[in-house]
């Protein structure tokens, strides 16, 4: 994977992450933590000063290393819920014996599995309930053009300070109906939950030979 991801680390005890961390940072990823390491978990970046909050900024995926069972979050553990709630994909590292976030686990590793590999499919599956959520809106208007769902592709990019979508369409059409399109898929950005940045859309059209005015027929 080329595009580097913000990746919040959480851990149940202290240091138990600085191997996957260590492996993350290496592949090129950027680290974010909820704690300053002399604050033992009582307060959270965002409690100490609310714009260093890494979920207030970008953040693509969540990777959680736990330490035996806990039935219940430990004090380092907060930031766990605050990850849920706005959405953003959670690998953790862990049993799942007794784990109070297991539904909420997009992918679950033990350690000395690939931390890597996990959060980089993790963060990139992300784009496929973003895809959905797009496609759902933007049908009627589809349907309006007489173009088919299946002949719209969109296209993700994660450029390292927002997301880039693009709508491919095999016809072309007016500026209004892109100008509609592009609200829908910021709208369904919004609906989704996570925190991209900037986020630019982009309408573009692809003609199909059946579609282009020197076609047989």
């Amino acid at each position: 994977m080329t595009t580097s991801l913000d990746v919040l680390m959480i851990e149940s005890d202290p240091g138990i992450a600085s191997g996957p961390a260590t492996d993350l940072l290496e592949a090129g990823h950027r680290l974010h933590w909820c704690h300053d390491s002399i604050d033992h978990g009582f307060r959270c970046r965002g409690l100490l000063e609310p714009s260093t909050c890494p979920l207030d900024q970008r953040v693509d995926v969540a990777f959680v290393a736990r330490e035996g069972v806990h039935p219940g979050p430990t004090d380092l553990e907060a930031g766990v819920r605050c990850a849920i709630r706005a959405h953003v994909p959670i690998v953790e590292q862990g049993t799942e014996i007794l784990d109070p976030f297991a539904p909420w686990v997009t992918e679950r590793i033990m350690r000395g599995d690939d931390a890597v590999a996990a959060c980089e499919r993790a963060a990139a599956n992300t784009h496929g309930s973003l895809e959905a959520s797009i496609r759902s809106r933007i049908s009627g208007l589809l349907a309006a053009s007489t173009i088919r769902a299946d002949e719209v592709h969109c296209r993700f990019h994660d450029n390292g300070q927002g997301l880039d979508v693009e709508l491919v369409l095999p016809v072309a059409v007016s500026k209004r109906v892109k100008h509609a399109l592009a609200v829908r898929v910021l709208d369904a950005v919004r609906h989704v939950g996570r925190t991209y940045g900037r986020v630019d859309v982009q309408i573009t059209t692809y003609l199909h030979p059946a579609h282009r005015p020197d076609a047989d027929g």
